[in-house]
């Protein structure tokens, strides 16, 4: 029972999050309830995945194909994933699977998924130093969409993966407007993110391919 009053309560900390968040970015009801709904959907098929892995954490690869495949609707071969066998921790799961929603929704707005030639490779690396936990880099790449630039105004996803995501884990993002698209890194401890690992620095062990 404490374990479960734990993650409600960490659950019902990320909700109020989002909301007061969202409500400083919006100017009508409308809008706010829109932006919401479509987090909170992001965050019940993430806690999906956790659910079904009875909390013991979630695989990377999944949770980067749950999240993007609503936004991949023409071809397939729009999204690439690949990296090692990396299994993150509920915290990780939620903050990752939060801003890989921001990313996605972004792409397919204005980016690359907006676009039947944009292509989106999703990939990480896990480096290994048994003294700290190493270091995961997960990388977020978006080739042939639209030219790109700094927005005027930063919105509410700018926050979740340049601010938030970085600070709950401990760790540093780069927000990049290139001709190609957008690029975005996250490097953070593994200790904070992983729950296990297999094959963390042997990329002959990689899942490789197109979700």
């Amino acid at each position: 029972m404490r374990e479960l009053s734990h993650r409600s309560k960490n659950l019902l900390a990320v909700i109020q999050s989002i909301a007061r968040q969202i409500a400083l970015r919006t100017q009508t009801f409308a809008e706010f309830q829109s932006a919401f709904a479509t987090r909170i959907d992001a965050l019940v098929e993430i806690h999906n995945l956790l659910v079904a892995g009875a909390w013991r954490g979630v695989e990377l690869h999944d949770l980067i194909r749950t999240q993007l495949s609503p936004f991949i609707t023409t071809d397939a071969d729009q999204l690439e994933i690949a990296g090692p066998p990396v299994t993150l921790t509920p915290t990780a799961a939620e903050q990752i699977g939060l801003a890989l929603h921001e990313l996605a929704t972004n792409a397919a707005e204005h980016g690359a998924l907006s676009v039947r030639a944009g292509r989106v490779q999703v990939r990480w690396e896990l480096e290994n130093n048994e003294a700290d936990g190493g270091t995961l880099r997960l990388f977020w790449r978006e080739y042939n969409g639209p030219p790109v630039t700094s927005p005027a105004r930063q919105g509410f996803g700018h926050l979740v993966i340049t601010r938030a995501v970085p600070a709950t884990l401990q760790g540093k993002a780069v927000l990049e407007f290139q001709e190609t698209g957008v690029h975005w890194t996250l490097a953070a401890p593994g200790a904070n993110i992983v729950a296990r690992s297999e094959a963390a620095s042997d990329w002959s062990g990689n899942r490789t391919g197109f979700a």
